[in-house]
């Protein structure tokens, strides 16, 4: 089986308060219905879990990260058990009846783990059990023990009634037991205890005025302890501080130790042990998303876009550090020796040098659907569009492929993309324009510095110094060293667009280091160099090549789902090739621009040929009704290369093999007796005879010889489309070399076996060479599709072939067919000119995702 190594996994986290966590030297963060691991020092994801079938919403390390917990909206919770450097599946944690929002763990060194069995509680023995608690917005909390990634069981079930715990978090209990903590959307916190039984309500913390966002909960040591303040001198080894977020914008600090209450600061929570609040941490300006905590150390994170570290100091709690993104954040945790955060999408990291903290370099990824990938001719670069309305490239760096540059934000869903030249692209969104990009002398420096080269090779003089996007604009401006001094300072307006000019001119990253999230938002936009008018709706694809950008838009009539081109060098419009009577879903030039060739949601295909003259550089020269669903896309054209000592060398080689093969079965005959060896028996037709078992020996060995050929097509040709060319290229070899040492061939019966052999050889090698070419790539870090999943796709398929197909008629006496609505279409391959045979690349057809509805 091929096995594909992955070069560069590129995700963006999802908008869910819990999406984060780090545990020693790997992170993990909730992406679409995957959870993406990644190395903080690395800043790139090197293997994605699958087995969710709809968004994670939290992920949670457990035992020193040898587990992982992740919880999502299909209402199950799933276990992730480390296996060498690899991850393996574990339990599965159901029983919701709606999305799970958070999930806590906490290990229990030889204990006992309990399980309800028809209301009562039961016990059994695990070494090493995992307390893992589950809280979903079905209003309850569901409770687990398993050892390790075994099978869990069901210990108990905490209903909160009208309303929904938001977090939860375990710790020991001090004096013994186990204490749940949970966040709840009616501004409290609920305390439950658990001592040798189930769960019990103990207290109900007050202090917070909105929602309670998140709990985490820090058990207090010798080493916490001493390193503390005066803030935190009252705590002792043993007690429990909770650090609970709120949209009341504030976080506060409560501690449960053994003491007695009595106080009215204080509520009873178990015997001899007591809650009570102990700090109000105020600094942010909006809603506070989550909260963690490294010692005696709290981050958190919120919608101001800060991620505020907080410490003792004195007999206070004050900020150690205030560390700010370009965006509203959902959540932050310490780790990769700093601290972690994400929100929109975007994952940032801080590291702390010498009492200073400086942004490093995080994974990025689109947070929406990838509806287009494209190579840029070289094949240094590539272009990525997304639902997210953003278009971004990713560069081979020193330690790997990352995204160096976000060419594109735009206010509308992107669908596609192409590379014209080395340094400019063209796109389409949800709008009925080709915009096109060219890059600035940042990036083209920036790109020749970490290929090499000489600037002269390139067209940096002509490229603008950067870019800006205006205010409620969705055109990127080119900017030049002089824009920024340019305005009248009176001009409010003007001195607004400056600033931005400004930002756009800010120095880019060091040579060869990779680009942070803040300077992929603000400093590596392409300016927007030309626009493509003449589609109706909006676009759909895009291709480019031999000079010509050729696009199409949505369409439910012939009138519009023509192919429409443009010069890529003036922009102007070069005709319009009518063929499809709906969408035409995928467009794309051959090498060298001889071609072109579409498909359409009305299941053809139509190839356009080259031509001089006409109203259009390319006529209709073949259309055909190929498929019983929809055209998604095809593969590129295949470059014919003509080898003439390839083609020479792979003919010896089938000779010599069918000889040796033939020459090891004479000599086995030989031994069994009958057989007398001589160079004759090979190319004397006169030697192969039905009436002797030395004639029916020799005819024997040549059916077996062409047989044996299978296996050098098969590992040598590889292609099944060759085989038929290869096996008469080689018996026609062999009848040449036949007739000229022992005259021409006349015994029928040496014919008959030369015919059998060339059938075997040519059927089997094709037959064989197919298989193969079928076979899956395995890509390591990416788990195998489930068989439920398989399932659905089939189901999908039976449902798609329900529909009728529609008639083509020509253009102008086509009716208008109806057409369902269309979804995001599945990601397609890249529109350039380059071919899969070049880069040995295996396609497979892949089914529509789940939800789209086809014709």
């Amino acid at each position: 089986m091929a096995t594909v190594q992955p070069e560069l996994i590129a995700v963006g986290s999802n908008r869910t308060a819990h999406a984060l966590d780090c545990s020693g030297a790997e992170a993990a963060y909730a992406a679409g219905t995957l959870v993406a691991l990644f190395r903080p020092h690395e800043a790139r994801v090197h293997a994605v879990l699958r087995g969710h079938t709809a968004r994670v919403n939290s992920v949670r390390f457990a035992q020193q990260g040898r587990l992982l917990v992740s919880g999502a909206a299909d209402g199950t919770a799933r276990v992730w058990a480390r296996d060498g450097d690899a991850w393996r599946a574990g339990a599965v944690l159901g029983g919701h009846g709606a999305p799970v929002v958070a999930t806590a763990t906490h290990e229990i060194e030889g204990g006992a783990a309990t399980h309800e069995i028809e209301g009562g509680v039961a016990t059994h023995d695990i070494d090493s059990a995992v307390v893992t608690c589950t809280a979903a917005t079905d209003g309850c909390v569901r409770v687990f023990a398993h050892a390790g990634a075994g099978d869990a069981q069901l210990q108990q079930t905490l209903a909160l009634g009208a309303h929904t715990a938001l977090d939860v978090a375990l710790a020991p209990l001090p004096g013994g037991g186990l204490l749940l903590a949970a966040a709840c959307t009616d501004a409290r916190v609920r305390l439950f205890v658990r001592r040798g039984g189930a769960f019990a309500a103990a207290a109900e913390l007050v202090g917070h005025t909105d929602w309670v966002t998140a709990v985490a909960a820090h058990q207090v040591t010798e080493a916490t302890h001493r390193a503390g303040d005066a803030a935190t001198a009252h705590w002792r080894a043993g007690d429990v501080v909770l650090a609970t977020a709120s949209q009341d914008r504030n976080v506060r600090l409560w501690r449960v130790w053994r003491g007695a209450g009595g106080d009215q600061r204080t509520v009873g929570v178990s015997d001899g042990v007591v809650a009570g609040a102990d700090a109000v941490l105020a600094g942010h300006d909006a809603w506070v998303h989550s909260v963690a905590w490294a010692g005696a150390r709290v981050v958190s994170a919120s919608r101001d876009g800060a991620a505020m570290v907080w410490g003792a100091a004195g007999d206070v709690w004050a900020t150690d550090a205030q560390l700010g993104a370009a965006g509203a954040l959902q959540g932050a945790v310490f780790g990769g020796g700093g601290v972690l955060a994400y929100g929109a999408g975007a994952l940032y990291a801080w590291a702390q040098h010498d009492g200073a903290w400086a942004a490093v370099a995080a994974p990025t990824g689109h947070a929406g659907a990838v509806r287009d990938v494209s190579w840029d001719a070289r094949g240094r670069h590539v272009l990525s569009v997304s639902a997210d309305q953003t278009a971004r490239l990713y560069a081979r760096f020193a330690d790997g492929w990352h995204e160096a540059a976000r060419p594109q934000v735009h206010g509308y869903d992107m669908q596609c993309a192409a590379f014209v030249a080395p340094h400019a692209y063209v796109s389409g969104a949800e709008e009925k324009v080709v915009r096109v990009f060219r890059a600035t002398r940042q990036f083209a420096a920036a790109a020749r510095a970490r290929v090499g080269g000489d600037a002269s090779d390139s067209d940096e003089d002509e490229l603008a110094d950067g870019a800006s996007l205006p205010a409620l604009g969705l055109s990127n401006k080119a900017v030049g060293a002089g824009d920024a001094c340019a305005e009248d300072p009176d001009d409010t307006y003007a001195a607004r667009r400056v600033h931005t000019d400004v930002a756009a001119l800010a120095p880019a990253p060091a040579p060869g280091a990779v680009p942070l999230e803040d300077q992929l938002q603000r400093h590596t936009l392409w300016p927007e160099a030309d626009k493509l008018y003449g589609h109706p709706h909006e676009i759909y694809a895009v291709a480019a090549g031999a000079g010509l950008v050729a696009s199409t838009c949505r369409a439910t009539s012939a009138r519009h789902a023509a192919v429409r081109l443009h010069s890529a060098r003036t922009g102007q419009p070069a005709g319009v090739l009518p063929a499809h009577a709906l969408t035409a879903t995928c467009v794309r030039f051959s090498a060298d621009g001889a071609w072109l060739l579409s498909g359409s949601r009305d299941r053809s295909y139509a190839l356009f040929a080259r031509r001089e003259g006409g109203d259009a550089p390319y006529a209709l020269a073949r259309r055909q009704q190929a498929h019983a669903r929809i055209v998604w896309d095809h593969s590129a054209f295949r470059r014919s290369v003509w080898d003439p000592v390839l083609i020479l060398a792979q003919i010896v080689t089938l000779q010599c093999f069918g000889y040796g093969a033939f020459s090891v079965l004479m000599l086995a005959a030989a031994l069994l007796g009958g057989v007398e060896l001589s160079p004759r028996l090979l190319f004397d037709c006169h030697e192969a005879s039905v009436q002797s078992v030395h004639g029916l020996a020799v005819l024997a060995a040549l059916v077996c010889m062409g047989a044996a050929n299978v296996v050098p097509l098969v590992y040598m040709v590889e292609r099944s489309r060759l085989c038929v060319d290869f096996t008469l290229t080689f018996y026609a070899v062999h009848v040449i070399l036949v007739w000229w040492g022992f005259g021409a061939p006349t015994v029928l019966a040496w014919w008959a076996a030369v015919a059998a052999g060339g059938a075997a050889m040519a059927l089997g090698g094709r037959a064989a060479c197919l298989r193969r070419e079928l076979l899956p790539i395995a890509i390591r870090g990416l788990m195998p599709a489930r068989p439920a999943e398989r399932a659905r796709a089939d189901e999908e398929h039976e449902l798609e072939a329900r529909y009728e197909q529609p008639h083509f008629e020509p253009p102008e006496q086509h009716p208008e067919p109806s057409e369902p609505p269309e979804h995001s279409a599945p990601p397609r391959a890249s529109s350039g000119s380059w071919s899969n045979d070049d880069w040995g690349v295996v396609d497979a057809p892949e089914p529509p995702p789940k939800g789209h509805k086809n014709d």
